[in-house]
């Protein structure tokens, strides 16, 4: 879909994650809420520094998601598949990061496609705690350098 190698290893490290957080669910597909599941559960990440300073904590947001889908039965499925509103937050993460001027996708980009997407699991989770684009964009801009240097 789009070249790996325009991932920072956290935003890779964040994808990989992501699957796997969509097979622990025992879910038939990747979703957005994975994503969110993914990037909550990682530290020394700038998205982690977000999170923080708007006070979402990754147990609160797993709790949320969890509750949202209830438990599915296992299933056995060769090969999981990425919804298309995971492929459109991916989309609008590149186009964040482009935009900031950033040649590698970071986990914050994936964060504000999160919220630029809207539609998504993810993106109601992170408005109930208070995470909205806005403020997700204020945190971002109070990050001091050393702080948003965190993925390189």
């Amino acid at each position: 879909m789009y070249p790996y190698d325009r991932f920072s290893e956290a935003a890779k490290q964040t994808l990989n994650l992501t699957q796997a957080e969509a097979e622990r669910s025992h879910s038939s597909y990747i979703g957005v809420e994975h994503l969110l599941v993914a990037l909550v559960s990682q530290s020394e990440t700038v998205a982690h520094a977000v999170f923080e300073r708007l006070g979402v904590r990754a147990e609160d947001v797993r709790a949320t998601i969890d509750a949202v889908l209830g438990h599915s039965p296992p299933m056995t499925l060769p090969t999981t598949i990425p919804t298309s509103r995971v492929k459109s937050v991916i989309e609008l993460s590149f186009k964040e990061a482009q935009r900031s001027g950033s040649r590698s996708v970071r986990t914050h980009h994936l964060l504000v496609g999160i919220l630029l997407e809207g539609q998504n699991i993810g993106a109601h989770v992170l408005q109930d705690w208070g995470a909205n684009l806005s403020a997700v964009r204020g945190a971002l801009s109070e990050l001091d350098e050393e702080t948003r240097s965190l993925e390189g």
